[in-house]
């Protein structure tokens, strides 16, 4: 059974891989890659990874208001239990899930030209992330909730908001790669 341990670890484990990956794959890439659309209706490159970007900053700003001063330290063994929402959401998110999900406006991405930078500022993210994971290390993550940036009335355990990041990075980082792979086929076409 997973643990509050095993899930700071998990996210301390892959969110750096996330980050490489990020990096790696469109690191080199010009603001015209970037800014590619594979159709109107679809997100570029950039939009994909501004959108996680964004989606961070909200979760972020939750979980920096946490008070820990009241929650018992070194309670981390314990059994780790997904919130109804979280588990629901985590569920529609996965990257093996094909259906289309809906953004939410909150989420959308900020700039409709994303600029070279946004691969630094992913990093950036990503960084913030890991640190606050750090700081939750040793308490139990079910003691611990944040209202979703959604509705104040969706509240998720602090783990939720840790696991659902990492499949919604590979989800949208898996369709920025396949942006990537269109871009590549039509200009060897």
């Amino acid at each position: 059974m997973k643990t509050s341990k095993d899930v700071i670890e998990l996210f301390l484990f892959e969110a750096p891989e996330l980050k490489t990956a990020v990096s790696n794959d469109f690191g080199e890439l010009d603001e015209n890659q970037l800014n590619h659309k594979p159709s109107p209706d679809k997100w570029s490159i950039g939009e994909c990874i501004d959108h996680l970007i964004v989606s961070h900053d909200q979760y972020i700003k939750k979980i920096r208001n946490v008070n820990i001063e009241k929650i018992p330290f070194g309670k981390d063994s314990t059994p780790y239990k997904e919130s109804i929402f979280g588990k629901l959401i985590i569920k529609s998110i996965v990257p093996e899930n094909r259906k289309k999900t809906k953004t939410f406006k909150v989420f959308y991405p900020t700039h409709k030209f994303i600029k070279t930078s946004v691969v630094d500022d992913y990093s950036r993210s990503i960084d913030e992330f890991i640190k606050l994971a750090e700081k939750f290390k040793g308490y139990d993550l079910n003691k611990i909730r944040i209202g979703s940036p959604v509705s104040s009335f969706i509240r998720l355990n602090l783990g939720d908001a840790f696991l659902l990041h990492l499949s919604h990075d590979k989800r949208h980082i898996n369709q920025a790669n396949k942006v990537l792979n269109n871009l590549e086929v039509y200009k060897t076409a």
